[in-house]
């Protein structure tokens, strides 16, 4: 008996300890394929706009909005951090330029974005993330002008498309799409230059949690089995210690009430019936 609730027992250990890998693990897969929202929704600005940072994660852990400004030497990694998991910059310049991404008080920490503040006449627009499979619109913006002009776009550095409404739309984004984009407009200048990240599907985020699944699976299914053998042989499994209990009975030898003591001893399940006579009670001969 003993050795069964230390196997039971271990047995609860190892689910326990198995149960938060698994929950570590999703947190580190779902963690670690967001981004902070941004708003307005892309990763180039023009000087005195207003960008918002805002991180939303399941759970219950406080995320904050971190950055490392490209101006600040490298020793320098967390000059500013806010205290909840929002941030708005207005208006903002081109000093806060740099890498913006979420992170927990564990340390636990988001993908990061490449914001670009720029004090020149065109930015590329374009969205911070995307998903495979989906129809990405780049746009080449001029400041202060609404029109539709002429624009150049570069991927890696090398001329990829010249478009006349400004905008460039990648159907079916994919893999690889992903690369550092830029645009140039005829007269007004040449954008900086960002990375376009593409996601998988939610079908392979969701493939990637299958070995873990079947693993806690598994293991609930070995607990519950051992819990049910254990409850069909309860009857049947002794302490660690007799038991006695004494139920009244007829005594043949007395013609009275005796008292007869059931013993239930450690090992194999023998019951060890024991009749006892009070000594108060003298029997009739007659």
């Amino acid at each position: 008996m003993k050795a069964t609730a230390l196997r039971i027992r271990l047995l609860m250990k190892v689910l326990v300890v198995q149960l938060a890998q698994v929950q570590n693990s999703y947190c580190a897969q779902d963690n670690g394929a967001a981004f902070p929202r941004v708003l307005p929704n892309r990763l180039q600005f023009f000087e005195y706009e207003f960008i918002s940072f805002i991180c939303e994660f399941g759970g219950s852990a406080e995320w904050r909005v971190m950055r490392t400004l490209r101006e600040i030497t490298p020793t320098n990694i967390s000059n500013w951090e806010t205290s909840a998991g929002s941030g708005t910059i207005n208006p903002a310049f081109s000093s806060d330029s740099g890498e913006y991404w979420c992170e927990d008080g564990d340390g636990r920490r988001s993908n990061a974005l490449n914001i670009s503040v720029t004090a020149g006449s065109v930015i590329l627009e374009s969205p911070v993330h995307v998903t495979d499979g989906d129809h990405v619109t780049l746009k080449c913006q001029k400041k202060k002008d609404s029109g539709h002009p002429i624009a150049e776009f570069y991927k890696d550095g090398l001329h990829i498309k010249t478009v006349y409404e400004g905008n460039m739309v990648i159907s079916n984004v994919s893999a690889s799409d992903e690369g550092l984009y830029k645009c140039y407009i005829f007269g007004a200048g040449e954008s900086l230059e960002s990375w376009l990240a593409v996601r998988g599907s939610l079908e392979d985020a969701h493939a990637g949690h299958s070995p873990n699944l079947l693993a806690l699976l598994s293991l609930l299914t070995l607990l519950l089995l051992v819990l049910g053998v254990c409850r069909k042989h309860k009857g049947r499994l002794c302490p660690a210690s007799s038991s006695q209990h004494k139920t009244p009975s007829s005594c043949p030898l007395c013609h009275g009430t005796c008292e007869q003591t059931c013993t239930r001893s450690v090992g194999p399940p023998a019951l060890h019936h024991i009749t006892v006579c009070p000594s108060t009670l003298t029997p009739d001969f007659t």
